[in-house]
């Protein structure tokens, strides 16, 4: 009896699976973001390291591919600081552009596929985009200065749950983590680093074609 409602189940699953989980599809995520940046120098600089902490909310945007129980998409978002403890920088025209993989297992679906819960298990890659703007120049090695953006490597990790639907439409809720530089100066001998470490509990919407 016991095998064969573990078959039974499994059937389920595996016809919910084939029937409508592949496709394109495109989202939007809101996010509740902590933001915790470190300047950090080394050398014989003439300002001492120090951090701001920054909390707010912001929205990205995400177009992928969804085959059963992976799904690899694009994420673009958007961000700006200033500095609010000595009122020494800003960075601006800040831009995240990442690539995600996820593993999304299905935990739980209803009788008539009409709707299911999934987990949800990822990994992001990618490059910020910014600039350093109206900054205090005892905060870089002497004789250099900040002229346009500089870009670099971000990664991290989400976790969550999906609830998604035979129309479509899935909702997502989960926690995201990145973490990467913004800035870097050295002349050699000094060096400065704008680095950021952020967290999010954020919403989802999607919808798979």
């Amino acid at each position: 009896m016991r095998k064969k409602a573990l078959i039974a189940s499994l059937c389920m699953v595996a016809s919910l699976a084939e029937a409508d989980d592949k496709g394109i599809f495109v989202g939007v995520d809101f996010s509740s973001t902590s933001s915790p940046l470190k300047y950090v120098n080394s050398g014989n600089m003439p300002l001492y390291s120090y951090d701001n902490s920054y909390t707010d909310t912001r929205y990205s945007l995400k177009v992928g591919y969804q085959a059963y129980f992976t799904r690899i998409y694009a994420r673009y978002s958007t961000f700006e600081y200033k500095d609010e403890k000595r009122d020494k920088f800003s960075i601006t025209d800040g831009a995240l552009y990442e690539l995600n993989a996820e593993y999304i297992p299905l935990f739980y679906a209803n009788e008539s596929k009409e709707w299911a819960v999934r987990g949800l298990f990822g990994l992001g890659c990618g490059y910020n985009s910014s600039k350093l703007t109206e900054y205090d120049s005892y905060l870089l090695p002497a004789g250099e200065s900040a002229s346009g953006a500089q870009n670099y490597m971000e990664y991290g990790y989400q976790l969550g749950l999906i609830l998604e639907s035979s129309y479509g439409v899935s909702v997502e809720v989960g926690y995201r983590a990145r973490y990467g530089n913004l800035q870097e100066f050295s002349d050699g001998a000094n060096d400065a680093v704008f680095s950021v470490d952020t967290t999010e509990f954020y919403l989802g919407v999607n919808y798979l074609f």
